[in-house]
């Protein structure tokens, strides 16, 4: 049972990431107005920004099922996870009004419940950390 609900939980967040990942390559220029308007600024940065995530996200799913890479790709969509949730808070400390633009235009949310997703998914990122750990001293 533990190994099915592993692979689940891989499966889970690999689907989450692609999909939020491939849906902002294919309209970046949204994304970066998302970026600009939301968190960074400055033009060259946020479009240098949205054009690296989507691209991040995809490659960190990718690793994600090569087991020598699992434990970093974990760690980058983690991270990735944490930072969202820190942009977000930002974002409301300075009373913007934003929804989440996590998987491009055609799939807006409250931004609340954006924010309940990610925490979700820094939780799983966090139990499948544990667990890949815990297998591959099992494996060695």
């Amino acid at each position: 049972m533990r190994n099915a609900l592993y692979w689940v939980g891989l499966t889970l967040v690999s689907v989450v990431f692609f999909s939020a990942g491939t849906l902002k390559l294919l309209d970046v220029a949204a994304f970066q107005d998302v970026v600009r308007l939301t968190v960074i600024q400055s033009w060259p940065l946020s479009a240098l920004i949205a054009l690296w995530l989507p691209v991040a996200e995809c490659l960190s799913v990718l690793f994600l099922w090569f087991p020598k890479w699992r434990m970093l790709a974990l760690a980058h969509l983690g991270l990735m996870a944490v930072a969202f949730l820190g942009f977000v808070a930002q974002a409301w400390a300075r009373g913007l009004d934003i929804s989440c633009g996590c998987f491009g235009k055609g799939l807006s949310y409250p931004l609340g419940f954006g924010v309940f997703i990610d925490a979700v998914l820094v939780l799983v990122l966090v139990v499948l950390s544990i667990r890949t750990r815990s297998r591959s001293r099992l494996s060695s």
